[in-house]
Order: C-alpha cells, then structure tokens, then sequence
C-alpha cells in the first residue's frame, strides 16, 4: 500500500488544478478506471438498489466496451431503438427506452440495433454518432425533456473511452469512479480523474473500490487516493462504500463466483454492501447543493 501511494504521489506531482463547467440534469455517471474493474456491474446494482428505494431510474448504457453483456441481455428481445438510434435521430427517447430488472428504465447501448424497412440497413454507431455536435446536442435534449419523469439518470460510461463520457462528466451531479485494490488501476483512476476535471473541474466526483478483499485494503485505496488528490489537486475525493467480491455458494458448498444482481442475491456480503451503497447514493442526493459543494471544496489548512 505504501507502494502504491508513492506511485500516486510522484504522478500527481505532475499536475495542478484545472478549470470549471456547469452541472444541469439529475445525472450520476459512473465511470471506471480501466477495463474489468466492474463499472457495468456497479451502476446495474446501484440503479436497482435505487428503484427499490422508491426512485424512478433510467439506466443508460453509454459504454464503448461490449465485452460485458450482464444486463444488456435482460431486454435484448425488447429493443427497437438503441443509443446510436437517438444519437442518429431515428427515434425519441420515449421511443427506445426498454423495462429493465428490478424496476428500472433502460436506454441500451446496442450498436446498430434497428434496421430500416427500405433497405434493411442499420444505422450508424454510437461512436460515429457521438463525434457529431448535433448528435450531442439531440442527446442532451432528449435528457432534458425527460427529467421531471425520472428521479435519477444513471449512466454507465465504462472506462472513460466512450465518445460520450466528456458530456456525462459535465453534466452530472456526481461522478462515481471505480476502481479494484490494484496498483495499476489505482493510478489509472488517477488519469480518469485528471481528464474529468479537464473537462469539467466542479464536477463532484467519489471513489468506489470495487472487488474489494477486505474493508482494510479498500480503506487504504481510498485514503490515499483522497489526500494525494487533496493535496496536488486540491479538491477531496470522498468515498462511497466499497464493495466486496461477489461469491455464493452452490450446491456443494463450495464458493463460486456469479454475475453479481443483487435483486438476485440480496442476502450475500456483496448484496448487503450495495444496499449501503444504495442508502449512502440517497442521502446524498437528497442533500442541499451547497452541504454537497463544501464537502468536496479542500480547504488550504486541510492540507
């Protein structure tokens, strides 16, 4: 661990705080450090934990990855729009939002998913859609004209090489970013963090050790990540409970790992771990703008 700090503290050196932008829709984007550290699995659990909690959810998949298909094959035979569809603007959003597990609106990330009468061609992909500014300025749009009927927008941005993370980060409200115990995607979550407040630096963002073997290594990772951040970025990085491997155990008492639904298995270490994430999600959405700016403003003497 003390490796590992070290690491991030000759990183950070290199850097210095960075400029402002606006925060509008009740967006919370979930971001991860690099492939595999569960960002998919982090906002699928969050958004049904939410919904279970009373929230009206969307669930929007704005990831380029498509090696984690975990929830995407919830609604796979439902959908007659995707993202690169309302991106493409062939479709509203009213038009491509599917019903999702535990209760919650989705908003899929399937490239190419509809395939015109005429010529049975499909249309263009999200990433060619999203380098477009009108394809931006749709999207936004969209998102806006939805938000008195969703209480919350959850956005799984994957590791941060979507075409669309740039305009997520800005516009949330607050910006989980996920990382495991290990060194290199520890640092790794450093560099997301630096090109995040690139593109917005109020952007409000918190930890989340994910995979986590124990509470004393996740609190480890997030105390360093949170004083080498105050101190060469100037800004606090709080943390959001971590959570732990996902094992049960199958029929011969052996543990196994599986896809990770807490609607599923409530009753395990990791289920019990996203319900807090979920209660922790709630009280601070729930909180005063200001109450949630001054928690993240470092004060010089905190140094």
């Amino acid at each position: 661990m003390r490796d590992q700090a070290e690491q991030l503290r000759a990183l950070m050196e290199a850097t210095g705080p960075i400029a402002a932008g606006p925060l509008n829709l009740p967006l919370l984007t979930v971001t991860g450090s690099q492939p595999k550290v569960g960002t998919t699995t982090v906002a699928l659990n969050l958004a049904a934990v939410m919904a279970d909690r009373g929230w009206n959810v969307l669930l929007i998949d704005a990831a380029d990855h498509r090696g984690e298909e975990m929830w995407r094959a919830e609604a796979r035979d439902k959908i007659r729009f995707g993202l690169a569809d309302l991106l493409a603007g062939s479709c509203h959003l009213s038009d491509a939002l599917v019903a999702g597990p535990a209760g919650i609106s989705m908003l899929l990330n399937r490239e190419s998913s509809h395939r015109t009468k005429q010529t049975g061609t499909a249309t263009r992909s999200m990433r060619n859609a999203g380098d477009s500014r009108h394809a931006r300025q749709r999207l936004t749009a969209e998102l806006e004209s939805a938000e008195a009927e969703f209480d919350l927008m959850i956005v799984d941005a994957g590791f941060g090489t979507s075409e669309l993370a740039p305009l997520f980060w800005s516009e949330s409200r607050e910006i989980v970013l996920v990382t495991t115990p290990a060194d290199n995607a520890v640092l790794d979550a450093y560099t997301t963090l630096k090109r995040i407040l690139s593109v917005a630096a109020e952007a409000r963002a918190r930890l989340l050790v994910n995979q986590a073997r124990s509470r004393a290594v996740a609190d480890g990772v997030q105390r360093n990540m949170d004083s080498s951040s105050r101190r060469f970025l100037h800004r606090a990085l709080p943390a959001l409970p971590a959570l732990p491997n996902h094992v049960v155990l199958d029929h011969t008492n052996s543990e196994t790992c599986h896809e990770p639904r807490v609607w599923r298995h409530a009753n395990t270490p990791f289920g019990h771990a996203v319900l807090w994430l979920g209660r922790a999600v709630s009280e601070l959405l729930e909180r005063n703008p200001v109450q949630r700016e001054l928690e993240l403003r470092c004060v010089g003497d905190a140094r």
